[in-house]
């Protein structure tokens, strides 16, 4: 990143971070949570589409994040930020299993077997009653204070998603710049050409999808902080949280680091 791109960006992310001071608002910030929020989520999901695939599953990393984290807390009263990285390593794992598609399918095949994959999961997680509640959803008890990511108002949120969408921006923007971004980039403009360069576009279509997951995952824990409960047809929603970014993504740029921040804006 230039000197001129990284003073910009910490203009800017010394602008958004004064915000809560002018806008007081519980609404206005909730608001402002969601943007920040779908930023982060677009960004995570945009990191796959430097490699030229288009996926519309990323609910089922979403809400493997989601459940993962929450059953911790409410079975074995693990605090969220352990749960997280229990989250992510499930979400990594869920991204895994979804590796063969990955490599065998192509163009809008792998798109739908993506969807395929989400709405599996959200039926387990409808059908497996002892360990999700089914659909009648799992309800997080309000325990106040940073261990437990619990607060009485929206500015400590607005706070703690601000700096979720920095981070998902910035591994994106590393991700982009690094070998495997120039590799992902080659085998979206024309993979066998790439392949035949020596580039293993498996390896890093692979890598591209599990960093994606990772963070997906991650903000299944900190959304279900932020609303208190979850159920199989809210965090397993193809509609918010794959179709949602997707759309953001293709809005913003696909294939961009800030595509997904102009998308929200």
């Amino acid at each position: 990143m230039t000197r001129k791109r990284l003073a910009v960006s910490a203009a800017l992310l010394a602008g958004l971070a004064a915000v809560p001071l002018v806008i007081t608002q519980s609404y206005l910030l909730h608001l402002l949570i969601l943007i920040l929020f779908y930023t982060a989520l677009t960004a995570a999901w945009n990191i796959l589409t430097f490699g030229g695939k288009v996926s519309f599953g990323h609910a089922a990393f979403f809400g493997l994040g989601a459940y993962t984290s929450t059953i911790l807390l409410l079975k074995a009263d693990v605090n969220p930020w352990i749960g997280l990285i229990a989250a992510i390593g499930v979400a990594l794992v869920g991204a895994a299993t979804m590796t063969l598609p990955l490599l065998r399918l192509r163009g809008p095949m792998f798109t739908m077997a993506t969807i395929a994959y989400a709405e599996v999961l959200r039926r387990v997680a409808i059908l497996w009653r002892d360990l999700t509640a089914g659909s009648e959803g799992l309800t997080i008890p309000f325990r106040p204070g940073l261990l437990y990511l619990s607060f009485t108002g929206k500015v400590a949120y607005y706070y703690i998603f601000l700096a979720i969408a920095a981070t998902a921006v910035c591994l994106s923007s590393w991700l982009f710049h690094s070998a495997t971004g120039y590799h992902l980039r080659a085998a979206a403009s024309d993979e066998e050409a790439a392949q035949a360069l020596g580039i293993d576009t498996n390896r890093v279509q692979v890598v591209a999808l599990m960093w994606s997951a990772g963070i997906t995952g991650a903000l299944g824990v900190f959304y279900t902080q932020y609303v208190y409960m979850i159920d199989p047809d809210l965090v397993f929603s193809v509609t918010l949280f794959a179709i949602q970014p997707a759309l953001n993504g293709i809005i913003g740029g696909l294939g961009t680091v800030w595509g997904p921040f102009w998308a929200r804006s």
